[in-house]
């Protein structure tokens, strides 16, 4: 629904001839309204007229977007990507979960800007590759390392830093730590992790579906509809 001044003014009404009536009308400081859905579900449209009423109201509002790949480490994916890598995820055998960086102009727009521009995508993001420290910044100069768990900027050559102090990325680590921890960097305190969190191989459902059968049919036999039919597992409804 489109809201017009006119609306709004019913609005106001209603709540007015609510609190006539002796109804029961509470008045918050701020609530928090979720949205789910893509494009198919009409979100744009829906963000679009959200905003639309919230501002005719005279109120603010902010979008604060959750992030796939912190939905999905701890789900124990075995390969996820993010950002710039969709072609090695369509290589892996099985599921691959992709986080695709995309503007949303109703939304939150311009979000990804520091990513998208070259004078600011060297401190922005930060590239993951197997094997080798977790470095940054126009000069590859500041790098994360992890302290207690707790993820820290600092810059090479300070204060006796070096390189090797920076945290060295596992895409094949067996555990989905890594890939979350990952996955919690965020700016602007920290660069956006892109490229492969996770890269794990394990038997897909389709292979184990497969073993599954097979091992059935070793056991007792291919097996025709008539012997299941008349096997001992039918029985009679009266």
């Amino acid at each position: 629904m489109t809201m017009t001044p006119s609306n709004v003014q019913q609005c106001d009404a209603s709540r007015a001839a609510a609190h006539a009536s002796g109804r029961l009308v509470e008045e918050v400081e701020s609530v928090v309204i979720r949205f789910a859905g893509d494009s198919g579900d009409c979100m744009q449209m829906t963000g679009m007229e959200f905003s639309k009423v919230v501002g005719r109201a005279g109120h603010d509002y902010v979008a604060h977007p959750d992030f796939p790949s912190e939905i999905r480490a701890p789900e124990g994916a075995q390969y996820g990507v993010s950002g710039y890598s969709p072609r090695c995820a369509a290589l892996h055998k099985g599921t691959a979960f992709v986080e695709i960086l995309q503007n949303c102009v109703v939304f939150n727009d311009q979000a990804r800007q520091a990513l998208t521009d070259r004078t600011t995508r060297p401190d922005a993001a930060a590239y993951l590759e197997h094997g080798k420290p977790l470095v940054f910044g126009t000069g590859k100069d500041k790098a994360i390392h992890r302290a207690d768990w707790e993820p820290k900027v600092f810059t090479i050559g300070q204060n006796g830093s070096s390189e090797a102090d920076a945290l060295v990325h596992d895409e094949s680590a067996g555990h989905g730590g890594l890939a979350y921890f990952l996955s919690q960097l965020e700016r602007p305190a920290f660069p956006v992790p892109l490229g492969v969190f996770r890269d794990r191989e394990s038997p897909t459902y389709e292979d184990l579906n497969q073993e599954l059968h097979a091992s059935a049919r070793a056991r007792r036999g291919r097996g025709t509809l008539a012997q299941l039919l008349n096997g001992g597992s039918t029985w009679t409804i009266q």
